[in-house]
């Protein structure tokens, strides 16, 4: 069953990320933030959720991709990392710990 104004997930500790390559801007950008409802049924609260590419924005607090819409609630963060976290942030590591993974991987280049 779908919300009344036609939201299939609602998220809370949200990042909105726009990707870079080469440090250049890409405009790229996907929804990350932990689920609060999810109408289609997809995840359980308290999941993470990392969108598809976000294709429109409304109100900085509604956002559309391909096949879906999303209601982003409270304060969110707009961040920019470089295109090479995106598997980090799909595999449910928060935008907020790119940095740290850079970090431990510089300082054990041979772990994996």
């Amino acid at each position: 069953m779908k919300s009344e104004i036609g939201v299939d997930t609602v998220i809370k500790n949200w990042f909105l990320i726009d990707f870079t390559h080469n440090e250049e801007p890409m405009d790229k950008r996907v929804l990350w933030g932990i689920v609060v409802i999810d109408y289609k049924n997809r995840w359980i609260e308290g999941d993470y959720c990392c969108t598809s590419l976000v294709l429109h924005e409304y109100e900085g607090q509604v956002f559309h991709t391909k096949n879906s819409i999303y209601q982003a609630e409270g304060d969110g963060k707009r961040i920019v990392l470089p295109v090479e976290a995106v598997n980090a942030i799909r595999a449910g590591h928060s935008p907020d710990d790119w940095e740290v993974l850079v970090d431990l991987n510089r300082q054990f280049p041979d772990w994996k």
